[in-house]
């Protein structure tokens, strides 16, 4: 049985509304400039998600692993191909196989029906998945071929006005001063990064575990 892994995008890889907010306001949206948005502001990764990356790049290179498919019911297939790229050239390595968006599915009820229709093939009926979200979609977790479903704590990271500021104007970057406020506002979680860490490295124990039997 081939095994496969299935990630949410937003608020389960990361929490990119801060992100997409500076790409409006100061109209930098090649990808050139979303890498370098991604690389100034780190933190809107979920904490250790790149251990997470590392991890399945190594089961996939020992063949434990079939293929990875990111399954978003974000519509903005640009910016998270941008993201995607942004985490390939982070790791070296082309993790994820297959994007399924809500431009295809336009079903914000994730189904395996959609999974099967739109994964290009790598998912099917005698398949096994790993799915990670911060939401849970019933008909997914009950399905046969879900060995695992992990409904991670929604991972929030909003920076402040002032870091926000530094990092601009330390970065030369225009058109912000009578926007700043709106991408600050944002609401941020209240829970520590610690958390976060420990939800990290249970879902690479559960991927662990998922792979052996």
């Amino acid at each position: 049985m081939d095994k496969n892994i299935v990630f949410d995008f937003d608020e389960t890889i990361g929490y990119f509304e801060q992100i997409i907010e500076m790409i409006k306001y100061t109209k930098k949206n090649s990808k050139e400039d979303v890498f370098h948005f991604l690389k100034l502001f780190p933190f809107v990764f979920r904490t250790n998600i790149f251990d997470i990356f590392y991890y399945i790049v190594r089961l996939k290179k020992e063949k434990k692993i079939n293929s990875v498919i990111l399954y978003s019911n974000n519509n903005n297939d640009i910016f998270i191909g941008y993201v995607l790229s942004f985490i390939h050239e982070t790791i070296n390595y082309s993790l994820f196989d297959s994007t399924i968006s809500l431009n295809q599915t336009h079903n914000k009820n994730k189904n395996i029906t959609d999974l099967l229709n739109y994964s290009n093939g790598l998912i099917h009926k005698n398949s096994s998945i790993f799915f990670i979200d911060d939401k849970e979609y019933d008909d997914v977790k009950n399905s046969k071929i879900c060995k695992y479903y992990i409904k991670c704590e929604s991972y929030k990271y909003a920076y402040t006005y002032s870091i926000i500021e530094y990092i601009f104007t330390m970065n030369n970057i225009p058109n912000y001063i009578e926007n700043i406020d709106k991408i600050q506002k944002i609401q941020k979680n209240k829970i520590s990064q610690s958390i976060y860490e420990i939800i990290s490295k249970e879902i690479i124990n559960k991927i662990r575990i998922f792979v052996l039997f």
